[in-house]
C-alpha cells in the first residue's frame, strides 16, 4: 500500500526495471499490468503512468484537454462508497519508447491520485485485505523489451 498526496504521481517501488540499450536507434517496448486496490471513501480514484529516469513518457499520456485534467497512461478509476470489500481494477499499458541512448535507463509505474484529498492505493490487493474466498490478490508485472531498428 502507498499513502497518496491528492493530485499527485507515487512511484511503485516493486514495478521498476533496467535496460541498456545497444544502440541509440533502438527502441524499447515497455508493458506493464497492475493491480490496485484503494480506500474506500468520497471521490477516491487512481490512475497510472510510464516514467522513464524519474520523468512521466510524455508520448504515453492523454492530452489533457480542460483545465482540472491531468493527462495520465490509463484513465484513472473511481468509486465513492464506503465499501471495503471492493475489488481491484486493472490498469496495462504497451508502449514504443524511442530513448535515443545507449546509457541503462529505468522505466517505473507511477500511480496518480485523481481525487481531492489524500487516500490508499494498495497493488496487487483490495483495501479489505481478509481471508474470505471472494478476496482475491494478483500479481503485477513491467516487462522491457528492446527493438532493433
Amino acid at each position: 500500500s502507498t499513502a497518496s498526496v491528492n493530485i499527485a504521481w507515487t512511484a511503485i517501488p516493486s514495478l521498476s526495471i533496467a535496460i541498456t540499450p545497444s544502440a541509440t536507434s533502438s527502441k524499447i517496448l515497455v508493458q506493464y499490468n497492475v493491480n490496485i486496490g484503494m480506500e474506500s471513501g468520497s471521490h477516491s480514484g487512481v490512475g497510472t503512468g510510464i516514467y522513464r529516469d524519474g520523468t512521466i513518457i510524455s508520448g504515453a499520456k492523454g492530452a489533457s484537454l480542460l483545465t482540472n485534467q491531468q493527462a495520465t497512461t490509463t484513465v484513472a478509476e473511481h468509486y465513492n462508497h464506503g465499501d471495503g470489500n471492493v475489488g481491484i481494477g486493472i490498469h496495462s499499458m504497451s508502449y514504443l519508447d524511442s530513448p535515443n541512448t545507449e546509457s541503462t535507463i529505468t522505466y517505473q509505474v507511477y500511480l496518480f491520485n485523481a481525487s481531492g484529498s489524500a487516500f490508499l492505493a494498495y497493488v496487487n490487493r483490495s483495501q479489505n485485505d481478509t481471508t474470505q474466498l471472494y478476496i482475491t490478490r494478483g500479481a503485477s508485472t513491467i516487462t522491457v523489451m528492446e527493438v532493433a531498428v
